[in-house]
C-alpha cells in the first residue's frame, strides 16, 4: 500500500532527525525534541490501527489514517528542520502528499510556530 509505506518513510526520517538531535542536545530546544517524540508516536498509533482496518478490509478508513500520519508527519519533520530553504524544499518535497490530504504548503507553516 502506497500511503502505509510512505508514512512509515516519513516516521523514519523524524527517528532519524530526533537521534541526531538527542545527540546534540545543546543546539536541540528540549520542547522541540519532546513535542516531535509525541508527534512520532501518534503516527506510529495512527499507522498501526490503520493497519488493522486493511486487515478488515475497510480500506477507506484505514487511507485516511494514512494520510493523517503523514501530515503529523511533515509538520514534524518541517518543525525540526533549523535551514529555511531546507524548510522550503521539504514542503515542495511533500506537496503531493499536503494535496492529497486536502492540506495546503501554507497550511504546514501557520501551523508551526
Amino acid at each position: 500500500n502506497f500511503y502505509r509505506k510512505r508514512a512509515i518513510e516519513i516516521s523514519s526520517n523524524i527517528a532519524i532527525k530526533l537521534s541526531n538531535l538527542e545527540q546534540d542536545q545543546i543546539n536541540a530546544p528540549y520542547f522541540l525534541i519532546h513535542e516531535s517524540e509525541h508527534r512520532l508516536n501518534v503516527m506510529k498509533n495512527k499507522i498501526s490501527s490503520a493497519d488493522e482496518l486493511m486487515r478488515f478490509k475497510n480500506f477507506a478508513e484505514a487511507i485516511e489514517l494514512y494520510r493523517n500520519a503523514k501530515i503529523i508527519g511533515i509538520i514534524a519533520l518541517y518543525q525540526l528542520e533549523q535551514d529555511k530553504i531546507k524548510k522550503e524544499e521539504l514542503l515542495q518535497k511533500f506537496k503531493t502528499d499536503l494535496e492529497d490530504a486536502n492540506y495546503s504548503i501554507e497550511s504546514i507553516r501557520l501551523e508551526s510556530f
